[in-house]
């Protein structure tokens, strides 16, 4: 702090000065060698995925002919996303479709073809009808086109691939909370442990989720999800490597089935109307079991195991408002009804899975050559129970939320049990030579066998709760698959 003004004028008029003198070629004045400032950091995630993380893809994307498109783990958190369908707005191609009929969870078409039994987790079908949440997924990948030489039976359009988390050897924790409107509520948890003491490198990570929300302008409504996902791994780093897993998933909704038709439009009635019984219920649970055994036989030789059970349990009470039938365009709306189409449904869905792929890298001659060969099997069960619920109404323009539920008759209506069997076998061998040109070839063969039978129930009049007609279906099919690429490189980074 300067006390006297003319001090403070000769300073600055000495510092002009030396400025000048620099700025005409004057001799400068001594320098202060200042010392070196290092800044250090990490980066936080990335949106490009150079590889795939499925087993069967070991070329990078670059080289690899089939259109795949990867959504990060960085890009679902930056994007805040609570659910796969999120997830998939950002792939083209990828279409997602509302829940009709008994359909539950993700629905989503790609190209225009169904893709809710084309869903994959790890490399392994994953069937079940639950809204799938990100909390455990690294990645996702959407292969479009046909791929029947990867996954076996399919719909055309392609697969969606899920990557989990698996632990790492770096100890970490991560947790998130989240608000919003409408009574959103999100957590999230995601720790990482290193175990000393097992005589292998090994560590545990454990991913956490609760959500729960409702609906913007609707009542009643509400969505509550909880998920954990415990990993273990032994062997990190070294020629064996074996991870254990478990994921679970449990969801209890109160659905909400909208407002009713009128005559060729939405009914003129508030947004907020909810047509159905405080007591419906949509729940699901996923509970998948995961072993996973690498080895590395040789340098140039890996072998991947993989064997997972999983079950998927589902149930709902759910009405959908539709007008009663003496309903006319004349009606008033304060005097016209709603009939509610009441059912239930009872399912569980069971699935073991086996899969075994053997990687060789070695070169004849000029050529080398990237080898797989697996095989896999996959036994599934499906056994929904749907029933009806008679007699229950609502009114158009002021619904009761509250009134009892009360039906005049409850009957089943048909139960399904389902069982399929999958063998198949598979190679794909990538060519390489002159570090330009790659050939690939692949084949596989896959047998796919189904027990289907279908008990119908009587409805009313006729006597009710007695199988009326029982439907069985048997089919075995066995169809080979096949693909063939030939890649040429100009560029290390073109293709």
């Amino acid at each position: 702090m300067f006390t006297n003004s003319n001090n403070a004028s000769r300073l600055l008029l000495g510092a002009s000065a030396a400025t000048l003198s620099l700025a005409l070629g004057a001799p400068a004045m001594a320098q202060t060698a200042l010392p070196p400032v290092q800044v250090t950091g990490s980066q936080a995630g990335s949106y490009a995925a150079p590889s795939s993380d499925l087993v069967k893809l070991q070329e990078p994307l670059l080289d690899t002919p089939i259109t795949v498109t990867t959504i990060t783990q960085q890009l679902m958190s930056d994007r805040g996303d609570t659910n796969l369908n999120d997830a998939l707005r950002n792939a083209p191609g990828v279409t997602l479709a509302s829940n009709e009929s008994s359909f539950m969870g993700n629905v989503p078409y790609i190209r225009g073809f169904s893709a809710r039994t084309d869903m994959f987790l790890d490399g392994m079908r994953d069937i079940g009808m639950y809204y799938r949440d990100p909390f455990d997924m690294s990645q996702v990948e959407v292969l479009e086109g046909p791929d029947s030489i990867l996954f076996g039976r399919g719909s055309t359009g392609g697969v969606i691939e899920q990557d989990s988390k698996t632990p790492q050897l770096e100890q970490f924790a991560d947790a998130s909370l989240s608000g919003g409107t409408n009574s959103l509520l999100r957590a999230t948890g995601d720790a990482n442990f290193l175990i000393d003491g097992l005589g292998t490198p090994a560590a545990v990570r454990v991913n956490a989720m609760a959500d729960t929300n409702k609906m913007a302008d609707r009542d009643i409504a509400q969505y509550n999800r909880y998920g954990l996902a415990p990993s273990l791994a032994l062997g990190l780093g070294t020629p064996t490597r074996l991870t254990v897993s478990y994921f679970y998933q449990s969801d209890d909704d109160t659905p909400d089935f909208g407002i009713p038709w009128y005559f060729g439009k939405p009914a003129p009635v508030p947004r907020n109307n909810y047509y159905g019984f405080r007591s419906d219920r949509e729940r699901t649970g996923a509970n998948i079991g995961t072993i996973e055994l690498d080895h590395d036989f040789f340098d140039w030789l890996t072998v991947d195991a993989q064997s997972r059970y999983a079950a998927y349990g589902r149930s709902e009470s759910v009405a959908k408002p539709g007008l009663a039938a003496n309903v006319t365009t004349s009606t008033p709306l304060g005097s016209a009804g709603v009939a509610l189409n009441h059912f239930q449904l009872q399912s569980v869905e069971t699935q073991f899975q086996n899969q075994v792929n053997g990687l060789a890298k070695f070169a004849t001659g000029i050529i080398q050559h990237d080898v797989m060969v697996g095989g896999e099997y996959d036994f599934e069960t499906s056994d929904p129970r749907y029933y009806t619920d008679t007699g229950l109404t609502n009114t158009l323009l002021n619904p009761n939320e509250n009134q009892t539920f009360a039906p005049t008759l409850t009957y089943q209506r048909v139960n399904i049990h389902t069982t399929t069997n999958t063998e198949g076998a598979y190679f794909t061998d990538t060519m390489k030579w002159h570090d330009q040109w790659q050939l690939i070839l692949g084949a596989r063969v896959d047998r796919f066998s189904v027990h289907f039978t279908d008990q119908a129930f009587g409805s009313p009049p006729a006597i009710v709760n007695v199988v009326a007609k029982t439907n069985v279906k048997n089919r075995e099919d066995t169809l080979p698959s096949w693909h063939g690429a030939l890649i040429y490189k100009p560029k290390e980074n073109g293709t």
